[in-house]
């Protein structure tokens, strides 16, 4: 897009479809501008599957707090199948279950090539001293990101070999 007066240009903006919105504003059109302009393009091919993350955080923290273990651990990475139990998660799940009286609020997203760390607070409105954390790492598995880690205050399950 850009901006004239008298003829002339006073500023160009370019806008790229991010899970952010993003503007660049320039006054010319020179190799800096055009520079930025690439790698915000560069970004948004980056962030192509957001929505598919997106939606996969967001479901497994409602089925963290519906207490969905069975169903957690059904749709879990292999390894975590095979190192542990719906039963175990339930288990760890039970030693901390104040949590699942609060509401869940992803506080962060970490995402490399194979690996995605979700970090997920457990809200108390009444009582903010009360908050508890939880982590969950998915691995990619089949193309798809899949549980492969559930850290929770008092105990987790893991995939990963042991030491």
């Amino acid at each position: 897009m850009t901006y004239k007066k008298d003829g002339q240009i006073i500023r160009r903006q370019y806008i790229v479809n991010l899970p952010q919105s993003v503007a660049v504003v320039s006054k010319d059109e020179n190799e800096t501008f055009k520079s930025v302009s690439r790698t915000i393009a560069q970004a948004s091919a980056k962030f192509s599957d957001y929505q598919a993350i997106k939606i996969q955080v967001l479901a497994q923290s409602a089925m963290l707090k519906s207490r969905m273990f069975e169903d957690i651990y059904n749709l879990a990475h292999p390894d975590l199948r095979s190192a542990t139990s719906a039963g175990e998660i339930t288990t760890i799940a039970d030693r901390t279950k104040e949590i699942f009286d609060m509401e869940p609020k992803v506080s962060g997203v970490k995402v490399s090539k194979n690996e995605m760390t979700v970090s997920v607070l457990f809200v108390d409105a009444k009582d903010p001293s009360k908050n508890k954390g939880t982590n969950m790492i998915f691995q990619l598995s089949e193309g798809k990101w899949k549980l492969f880690s559930l850290v929770m205050p008092n105990g987790n399950v893991t995939g990963a070999p042991a030491q």
